[in-house]
């Protein structure tokens, strides 16, 4: 359709809507006039990045792509304004709209700069674009604010979006936070305030009503008395409950008990066969003790200090190499040793403390998940203030180094960031000036710490390359621990078994350990395609283990 035709069209039937709305408002198919503007606002706007895409790739600017870039721009901005016209007459009848309001929003600013989906469009461009379209969107915003219905849709608990999408609507709630401070009382209340639905079904309110139910319920001797921190079944609970919400009295009380009950059941765990099966009891053992040791700390005496460090340093004695990188429960209890034995870091065996560093060193060398990595980095933070003794320097200053070394080179963006302020916290606080520089042990390491220190970014990457490596970056703070059954966990155990012969070993298990291996190989080398490019020989490799697979596969049919 022709631009100016297709913009008349428009023209006659917003201006006749408004001419007659007091008599029409009420037969109007507003649902259907919202769709058809919204479609053609989307259209238009495609057009517009499609255009300017062709403009940016092609070195010498033709004439007429700019013309009609500039025609299709001013296309864009007429249907937007109509639609602000539109809806700002007719907002009461738009109730079955806002969904379509909103994906408007989050469609346009997905293909936009600074979305990882945006067009490859110049600078320029952006700036004409988003002058003479974009700025029609807020002032659409800023009419929705006060109606109901845009704010449940936006704020819908069960909304799922594509990723493309999931940065606009950040975009568009940063947006809303930004007018609401100058918006009426009520309209504060509406964004604020969780509203009832009549058919929806409310997973416990507000998080600000939670933490008020919370404190109350806390202040509560009988809360205390029902679920007794004395009784090993309620540490489930208490590792999920902050200490401070209690009184100074009850704190005290309940801290201590978590802390007798704690150190008890890691007692009784020690003394028992210490099987797989029975690491997830002591998980929420260990969870209870660190939320104790997290907002309770000063409520223990120095008998249950030493208490909780002497069971902490006899789990961590268990530990070793193979059983960590082998079984995710084991990674889940050093993920909570670690900060355990970092409260106490000061006043730690410094042969356990070396024990500590050697088995991250050797860790980290095989590549273990990001969560793991995170809490070494919180247990190597805490050893800034710490004195190490001249006897034992030698053993714990080079694994030291080589730790902090391995995870300033991390290539993950998130592991980076904690790597650099663990790293600044150690530096600035530690008494061994000289290991420092041997942390460092590239230049690209040193140009790193040098612009965190300084502030200024170390981006050594194209604009494309950058956009690519955040859409493939999946850091996360707490990776799923994979599922043991309870048959697997009852048959491994953490302590030697007795020897025995050969030919008693179940074949079974044997097929089991070694498809086990087989897989962690296999998970290794994902994680690092996903870190970088992979060397040449690789896919020979690959290959060759594909066709020997395939070998197996006609022994086991």
């Amino acid at each position: 359709m022709d631009h100016a035709f297709h913009a008349n069209t428009w023209k006659f039937i917003i201006k006749q809507s408004l001419k007659h709305q007091s008599v029409i408002k009420s037969q109007l198919k507003h649902k259907d006039i919202i769709t058809s503007l919204c479609e053609d606002i989307l259209f238009s706007f495609r057009s517009c990045l499609q255009l300017a895409e062709q403009m940016t790739q092609s070195d010498a600017q033709d004439n007429t792509d700019c013309k009609l870039f500039q025609k299709t721009l001013k296309l864009c901005r007429f249907f937007a304004n109509s639609l602000l016209h539109y809806t700002k007459e007719f907002l009461p009848f738009l109730s079955d709209s806002c969904c379509t309001l909103h994906q408007l929003y989050l469609q346009v600013h997905s293909k936009f700069p600074p979305s990882l989906y945006a067009a490859g469009i110049s600078k320029a461009q952006q700036e004409e674009i988003a002058g003479a379209f974009l700025v029609t969107l807020d002032p659409l915003v800023s009419q929705l604010l006060k109606f109901q219905p845009f704010v449940e849709v936006v704020l819908d608990s069960e909304l799922e979006l594509p990723c493309e999408l999931q940065f606009p609507q950040c975009l568009l709630l940063v947006v809303i936070m930004d007018e609401l401070p100058s918006q009426p009382e009520d309209v504060q209340t509406l964004w604020c305030t969780e509203t009832q639905v009549s058919e929806a079904t409310t997973r416990y309110g507000t998080a600000e009503l939670c933490a008020h139910h919370v404190t109350i319920v806390a202040h509560l001797v009988e809360f205390i008395q029902k679920f007794s921190p004395k009784e090993a079944e309620n540490l489930l609970l208490w590792q999920y409950i902050s200490f401070q919400a209690l009184p100074a009295e009850l704190r005290k009380q309940t801290a201590l008990e978590v802390s007798r009950s704690g150190t008890a059941q890691c007692r009784k765990w020690l003394s028992s066969s210490r099987t797989l099966g029975e690491l997830e009891s002591l998980n929420t053992v260990l969870s209870a003790l660190l939320a104790v040791c997290n907002s309770a700390s000063e409520a223990l005496d120095m008998g249950q200090q030493t208490a909780v460090k002497e069971v902490g340093s006899q789990l961590w004695a268990l530990l070793n190499i193979k059983l960590v990188t082998g079984q995710p429960y084991v990674q889940q209890t050093l993920c909570l040793l670690l900060p355990l034995l970092g409260f106490f870091i000061q006043t730690l065996d410094p042969q356990l403390i070396s024990q500590v560093i050697t088995l991250q060193t050797s860790l980290l060398k095989s590549e273990p998940p990001d969560h793991v990595r995170l809490a070494v980095l919180d247990f190597l933070s805490s050893l800034g203030k710490l004195f190490i003794p001249q006897a034992i320097q030698d053993k714990i200053l080079p694994h030291l180094s080589s730790v902090f070394a391995l995870l300033l080179a991390d290539r993950n963006w998130l592991l980076e960031q904690h790597s650099l302020e663990a790293f600044t916290q150690f530096a600035e606080g530690t008494n061994h000036e000289e290991i420092v520089p041997q942390c460092l042990s590239s230049e690209e390491t040193k140009k790193k710490v040098v612009s965190f220190l300084e502030k200024t970014g170390f981006v050594d990457e194209t604009a494309a390359a950058r956009v690519e490596r955040v859409k493939q970056e999946k850091g996360t703070f707490w990776e799923p621990f994979a599922k043991v059954t309870v048959e697997e966990a009852k048959k491994s155990s953490l302590q030697p078994s007795a020897k025995r012969a050969r030919h008693e070993l179940p074949l079974e298990e044997e097929y089991r350990s070694a498809l086990q291996a087989a897989t962690a190989a296999l998970e290794a080398i994902e994680l690092l395609l996903q870190k970088s490019p992979p060397p040449d020989w690789l896919l020979t490799k690959m290959e060759t283990l594909q066709e020997r697979i395939d070998k197996l596969k006609h022994h086991v049919f």
